[in-house]
């Protein structure tokens, strides 16, 4: 058991570490692929711990920053919308203030508008495939249990930003240790993965209803459902993928059978399914690298940042 906790721990500062602004000394963090499958947006911690945005062609070529971080503000884990016109971002003050706000700017940087100032520390942000809304993540505390501990947010829930009329609304009462990954499945559901050791593992939650599930593989890999992390659907393929320790899976959502795309040396931080074609992009916690496989593991290839 102690050996189990000890391991949601190590999970639960790798994927925190990409969402906070204190995040790693040059490290990659959050980012998305464009629905043409033609450029990735990320955010970047570079020189004296400033979070910036950056684009990329998925060839490698065409690096430049398109958000650059100001003197008082930092500016992370940027998502495309549904037509790859549009970024959608967060925005913290330096100051550590507690407010966090969201930002959406044309794909290429231009015309940054900021469309929500709250006082929960937002970690995570998607535009909705399904409605004219942005579902994000909302932590209202900052705190650690541990005397040796980092502040992490704690008291997670989902929220979500009419675009039509502005208005907020808080979609769960979770009141969670911590959640991540908050992604759509099918128009009605939300998919998050949960760390804390009571509901640890990939979990749904229904828009409607709020009943949630446990998401897990039938042929159950690792044997522990506490080991899945960071789940992704991908409605082209009606495939989820999902990360365990060092592992990436695919699983069809047809018969919920997990197939391993690839084993790393090192963790797993985040990865994104391609839009039109059978290939996932990911990037680990040991390098500043994008990294390409095919479902079945093959054509691995590495994408290297001039940073």
């Amino acid at each position: 058991m102690r050996k189990r906790s000890c391991l949601i721990l190590c999970v639960l500062f790798i994927i925190v570490s990409c969402a906070k602004k204190d995040i790693k000394v040059s490290s990659i963090g959050l980012y998305d692929i464009s629905k043409d499958d033609r450029h990735i947006v990320f955010s970047f911690n570079g020189k004296e711990n400033k979070t910036s945005i950056f684009q990329i062609d998925t060839n490698g070529a065409l690096l430049k920053e398109i958000i650059p971080a100001s003197t008082d503000s930092i500016y992370y884990n940027p998502r495309y919308n549904s037509d790859g016109s549009k970024i959608l971002f967060i925005c913290s003050s330096s100051n550590a203030n507690g407010h966090s706000s969201l930002y959406i700017s044309n794909s290429d940087g231009s015309q940054k508008k900021r469309v929500l100032e709250v006082e929960e520390i937002i970690t995570e942000a998607i535009f909705s495939d399904c409605e004219r809304k942005i579902y994000y993540i909302g932590s209202k505390e900052l705190g650690h249990s541990s005397p040796l501990g980092k502040d992490q947010p704690h008291l997670a829930n989902i929220y979500s930003l009419n675009l039509e009329d502005g208005k907020v609304k808080q979609e769960t009462n979770l009141d969670a240790y911590s959640i991540f990954r908050v992604s759509e499945y099918k128009c009605d559901s939300l998919l998050m993965y949960i760390p804390y050791p009571s509901t640890a593992g990939m979990v749904s939650v229904s828009k409607k209803t709020l009943q949630m599930e446990r998401v897990q593989p039938a042929n159950n890999p690792r044997n522990d459902s506490t080991l899945y992390y960071i789940p992704n659907y991908s409605k082209q393929f009606n495939m989820l993928a999902f990360t365990a320790p060092y592992e990436l899976y695919i699983m069809s959502m047809v018969d919920k059978q997990a197939k391993l795309v690839t084993r790393e040396g090192s963790m797993i931080s985040e990865f994104k399914f391609f839009n039109t074609k059978r290939r996932i992009l990911y990037t680990n916690e040991s390098q500043n690298c994008f990294y390409y496989v095919d479902f079945g593991g093959g054509n691995k290839r590495t994408l290297k940042l001039n940073l």
